[in-house]
């Protein structure tokens, strides 16, 4: 077929209408082909990204393959007639009429001039037959091919009312039974729908295979996705988003040049599943036991875009105000070839529009500290690029006001990932942080304590948490909860009493002292937290226990925060032997203000916050000076500074 594909198949049409097919131009085909050749798959299923070259690939070029260098009958098969009409018009007679096998059409009756009719009988002696799911099964099962081809294969996975036996796709391809197994080929493909489509799940039951590129500054052999296509996530417009975005390396992080992505894609190669890759380029492993090719590629193989016209997509998406989900689903199915998932069905979801407009009195605009703040707190979410972090007040009656939130940037670029974050940390703090944030009467305030997630890269948060300057106020801070499961966390458990390491125990929270670190971490139940949140989320802004943001003119100024706050939803999950469980989960990846939010709420109760306050609680006092370390309610200060 490769061979097939270089000396006979002509591009019908777009910018190199008329030529024969370049493997540069998208190296990834190459690489579909020859593991078609290679004899060890008699069946495949590609899924990739639109407007890539998909159908000319994987649907056009076998079936040309078959009827004409073959010289055999093959199966052609979609949803309905009337795609495979439009199907032959639109991609394979122009792809005929472009190369020397024009003149095995036939030259009179049903099929020629151009015409299309279900069984075209070329002159060669090869056949194109087309069936489809409609009708009754006789339709499929009066025929046999020793190959077939399918396209739209996702909308013939389920049987039809008329018949009485299996789905379409495997009524068609059972018309190969009559040839020896080895010799039987069925090629699937199809742009990916849902996780339960029959395309995904013929790709994921194959080899589920991955292109690998060796990465120039690195060196290792990296499979870029969605996450890796960076720069435009903070950029104010689409134009600057066009103007920043790039790829980078998922293991270094350094940039990639598009002359460096296309000579990655160049020198590409295919791991499937259960195998690896060494730095030499060598695969290890044995492939899967299946008979099935499961071919995939994402936009970062796709050469006729650059990651510009990707990110204005991904950029318009994050600032749309209404079909979001619409446009979530593009980006997903025809720009990275994964399933959309439907949000799963939640009694009381969070609105994301009512979570935006949730603006405070005029006066509390952004960076404004309001007079009556009992608790001061800060919480910050390390990134590779981009650390997030967000500002809070607890007011008098538990109302928490969002002072002021944002990002820092981390020179990765330029150094060592550890490095860069501890350098990144020392400059917010001294350049933001401890120059504090005014009052409404001009008193200047620092917060009383700042959380720092310590979950990833927590050797960097400890190390800048000991440094003299850091003094009492940093804390490193660890979330856990049923939502963090797949992750490298467990679980919260609430320790039963303190002891020589846990100092204090709170309301889902305890402060231990980590005597390898030599200072003491906030560890927290995040699920707790969140849900804790979302109630102030819901409750009425003004009243006890809410949540609001600081007061802008501008109507979209939360509209990024808002959609992070609604990137997990929780949801009760029955586990046998458990029961009902509260669990959440991630339906986006930008997701760091909500883990913000969550966190700042834990840090107002350390520092005393309360909705709810015990008879014999006292009431809040004034906050402490803001170089005054926070004493725990005996009045040992072992919380917020060194170890006595």
């Amino acid at each position: 077929m490769e061979e097939f594909a270089a000396a006979e198949f002509v591009i019908p049409k777009g910018l190199a209408k008329g030529t024969l097919i370049s493997w540069d131009t998208q190296p990834f085909a190459r690489l579909l082909v020859r593991e078609l050749d290679g004899g060890r798959w008699r069946r495949s299923a590609v899924l990739g990204c639109v407007q890539s070259g998909k159908s000319t690939i994987a649907y056009v070029l076998p079936t040309l393959y078959y009827a004409f260098e073959c010289r055999e009958p093959v199966i052609v098969f979609s949803p309905t007639q009337k795609i495979n009409r439009d199907k032959f018009k639109d991609e394979i007679l122009p792809a005929i009429m472009a190369s020397r096998y024009r003149q095995h059409l036939p030259r009179d009756g049903s099929g020629s001039r151009g015409g299309w009719t279900e069984e075209i009988r070329l002159t060669n002696g090869g056949v194109l037959k087309f069936m489809s799911a409609g009708g009754g099964d006789e339709n499929r099962s009066s025929y046999t091919a020793r190959c077939v081809v399918g396209t739209e294969v996702d909308k013939m996975d389920v049987a039809g009312e008329t018949s009485r036996e299996t789905d379409p796709v495997s009524q068609i391809e059972a018309r190969t039974g009559s040839f020896p197994e080895q010799l039987r080929r069925c090629h699937l493909e199809c742009t990916v729908s849902v996780p339960e489509g029959c395309i995904w799940t013929e790709y994921q039951n194959g080899t589920a295979s991955r292109i690998v590129c060796p990465c120039p500054h690195c060196g290792d052999w990296v499979t870029p996705e969605r996450e890796h296509l960076v720069g435009w996530q903070d950029a104010d417009s689409e134009i600057a988003a066009r103007e920043n975005a790039y790829f980078a390396c998922p293991t270094c992080g350094k940039k990639l040049t598009e002359a460096e992505r296309r000579e990655m894609n160049r020198r590409a190669k295919l791991v499937h599943r259960g195998q690896s890759i060494d730095a030499e380029g060598n695969i290890v492993g044995d492939p899967p036991r299946t008979d099935t090719l499961g071919f995939r590629w994402n936009a970062f193989s796709n050469l006729f875009w650059g990651p510009s016209e990707i990110a204005a997509k991904e950029w318009a998406a994050k600032h749309a105000t209404s079909g979001e989900e619409a446009l979530e689903r593009e980006l997903c199915q025809f720009y990275w070839a994964v399933p959309w998932q439907s949000p799963d069905y939640d009694a009381t979801p969070l609105d994301f529009h009512q979570v935006r407009r949730r603006f405070a009195y005029r006066r509390y605009t952004k960076g404004v500290v309001p007079e009556d703040t009992e608790q001061f707190a800060m919480a910050i979410d390390l990134g590779k690029r981009f650390c997030t972090w967000t500002l809070g007040a607890c007011r008098k009656g538990c109302r928490r006001h969002i002072i002021e939130y944002k990002t820092f940037e981390v020179p990765s670029d330029s150094m060592e990932v550890k490095r860069a974050l501890l350098l990144a940390l020392e400059q917010f703090r001294d350049d933001v942080i401890l120059e504090g944030w005014h009052c409404p009467d001009g008193e200047i305030r620092v917060p009383q304590v700042v959380f720092i997630d310590a979950g990833w890269n927590g050797d960097v948060v400890y190390e800048f948490c000991r440094q003299k300057k850091s003094g009492a106020r940093f804390r490193p801070a660890i979330g856990y909860g049923l939502s963090q499961l797949f992750r490298r966390f467990r679980t919260y458990r609430k320790p039963p009493k303190t002891g020589t390491e846990v100092k204090l125990i709170g309301e889902e929270y305890h402060v231990l002292w980590v005597p390898s670190e030599r200072l003491f971490r906030v560890d927290f139940n995040a699920d707790n937290w969140k849900t804790q949140l979302f109630d102030g989320l819901r409750t009425p802004r003004g009243t006890e226990g809410a949540v609001e943001f600081y007061h802008s003119s501008d109507p979209n100024e939360h509209i990024t925060v808002a959609k992070h706050y609604v990137a997990e939803r929780p949801l009760k999950t029955f586990t046998p032997g458990v029961g009902s469980e509260l669990r959440w989960y991630k339906e986006k990846d930008d997701n760091h203000y909500l883990d913000n939010g969550s966190n700042l709420l834990c840090a107002f109760h350390l520092l005393g916050a309360r909705l709810i306050r015990s008879a014999e609680q006292p009431a809040a006092q004034k906050p402490p000076p803001a170089g005054r370390p926070f004493l725990t309610p005996d009045g040992r200060p072992y919380l917020l500074t060194d170890r006595e």
